[in-house]
């Protein structure tokens, strides 16, 4: 849904006193871990308000300093209180829905694996290799400098060019020789643990499994863009022997854009 503000047709109604008026009378409760899973008419329901009081926010530029960049889940939250929608928000492990690495760092019950925050790893046995950066004005490099190099990450920030999302390659895994004994943290000072290593691999290793049926966008024809899946396959097949891509036939599920040119 797009915020109210961007929304050209919509008009603030009812005004803001009106609504301050339909404010819940107990704080709202959190609304994460996100997603959330409702009926469609406590959908109908509370998004009207949930574009209401995502308006106000917009507009109201205390509102907007002090929620920072999650206040419209905050208008989610409010809208919700106001209708008596309650929510079911365990935490992981018991959570049947989603658990979030990197700050989960076991499944649990949950059904998926939600992307929170990026996961840099650095070795803090090497920290005399970043000493140089002691006076760097750069946020990474002081992290560099506090806990040592950085030895892997998966960052969704890294992904921020046109071109990145029509030629996706796989993600380098977590790196296999880390040990217990290894002192490595993330970039909040957080050990990398066997647990966390054991979230990111399986992580990592299952958007990969889903990039190997991806096309290169970037090739003029359907039949290059046919052949990369075909040769993405292949790589990964190479990488996990034992294993199989059985839950994908090229043949029945590979489908071209109409938009697309043909060859």
């Amino acid at each position: 849904m797009l915020p109210a503000s961007a929304s050209p047709r919509w008009r603030p109604r009812p005004p803001a006193a009106r609504v301050a008026e339909r404010a819940p009378r107990r704080p709202p409760s959190r609304s994460g871990p996100a997603p959330v899973l409702m009926r469609a008419k406590d959908w109908a329901t509370l998004t009207p308000d949930w574009e209401r009081f995502t308006f106000h926010i917009e507009n109201t530029k205390e509102a907007v300093d002090k929620l920072g960049w999650v206040r419209e889940m905050y208008a989610f939250s409010i809208a919700a209180a106001v209708h008596g929608v309650g929510l079911d928000l365990k935490r992981t492990p018991r959570n049947e829905l989603i658990a979030q690495p990197p700050n989960d760092q076991v499944v649990g019950e949950a059904a998926m694996l939600h992307y929170t925050w990026g996961a840099l790893w650095f070795d803090n046995e090497r920290r005399d290799e970043t000493k140089k950066f002691a006076d760097s004005k750069d946020v990474l490099e002081q992290i560099k400098y506090r806990y040592g190099p950085e030895v892997w990450r998966f960052e969704k920030r890294d992904f921020w060019a046109p071109n990145m999302a029509k030629t996706i390659d796989f993600q380098p895994m977590p790196p296999t020789e880390w040990n217990k004994d290894k002192k490595w943290t993330m970039q909040a000072g957080e050990p990398v643990t066997q647990n966390l290593w054991d979230m990111e691999t399986l992580f990592v290793g299952t958007i990969n499994e889903a990039v190997a049926t991806l096309d290169d966008l970037a090739l003029p024809t359907r039949a290059q863009r046919r052949q990369s899946v075909v040769e993405k396959m292949e790589r990964w097949l190479d990488d996990h022997p034992g294993d199989d891509l059985d839950w994908f036939d090229i043949d029945a599920d590979y489908v071209e854009s109409p938009k697309r040119s043909s060859a």
